[in-house]
């Protein structure tokens, strides 16, 4: 068995390679959740073997490390609170099933981040878009091509029409391709990471219509079970206050809730 240590350090120095150069991001997210992976193994062999010291004082730094790692990148991420003005016409919705009740209908909008789709065929039957752009790299060591595939089948007739385009690609060198004020909304679904978001928000910020809407997924602080801090609400929070955004609708799912901001009026 490997040391595990030498595997969290591992992720750690590949997590830290990720923050300095993210157009990478998918190999190294995949190296990070791979490895965790295996943290996980070592963890459930430890327990069975809680006779031996050499597996304790492994836990121990293996313990160490990651409350170290974990530390150092909740202390990266800015920590800006909201005020009055942001919050005056937040309004709380059951899901985001819900939310696409409240975005525009028949117009221009993004799903950013579609994975297989699922998400992407609630909009076309909710909102019937005029056009609906699927945002997304399609591949990596996590999601292969075949997700490409079953999303090209899936909307096969709607890609005909032309109502269902694919934007193949990192979010980051995508977005800035559309030109300004184009979507009425858009939602952002990608790596949760505070730095990607503070660059997708910023990025959508030019890219929607006055008074238009952008949202997202996974505005909690993090996945439980792979240990992955996110920084999707560090990063709203931040654009918020820094450009004058309102909090208009937050989705009480008890895990991956999702959001919605417009430019004060």
């Amino acid at each position: 068995m490997k040391n595990p240590l030498n595997l969290v350090k591992k992720a750690n120095r590949s997590f830290n390679l990720y923050l300095e150069n993210f157009g990478k991001y998918q190999k190294v997210i995949s190296d990070y959740y791979k490895n965790q992976e295996v943290f996980n193994n070592f963890l459930a062999e430890y327990h069975k073997r809680k006779d031996s010291k050499v597996n304790e004082r492994l836990y121990k730094e293996f313990e160490e490390e990651q409350r170290l790692y974990k530390e150092k990148t909740v202390k990266q991420m800015p920590s800006i609170p909201l005020k009055q003005e942001n919050i005056n016409n937040t309004k709380f919705l059951l899901n985001r099933e819900d939310l696409l009740e409240k975005l525009t209908k028949e117009g221009v909008c993004a799903e950013i981040g579609v994975a297989s789709g699922d998400f992407s065929q609630l909009i076309l039957q909710k909102i019937r878009p005029k056009k609906l752009h699927l945002i997304d790299a399609w591949h990596s060591e996590r999601y292969d091509d075949s997700l490409e595939s079953l999303v090209r089948q899936k909307f096969s007739r709607e890609i005909e029409l032309k109502q269902v385009i694919l934007n193949k690609g990192l979010s980051t060198e995508v977005l800035p391709e559309f030109e300004d004020n184009y979507f009425d909304w858009v939602y952002i679904d990608t790596v949760h990471d505070y730095r990607t978001t503070a660059q997708e928000l910023a990025i959508c910020r030019e890219k929607v219509k006055d008074g238009g809407i952008i949202a997202g997924h996974d505005f909690s602080m993090g996945n439980w079970i792979n240990g992955y801090k996110y920084g999707v609400i560090n990063a709203v929070y931040e654009f918020c206050r820094k450009y004058g955004w309102e909090m208009l609708y937050i989705t009480s799912e008890l895990v991956e809730k999702s959001f919605a901001i417009r430019e004060l009026k």
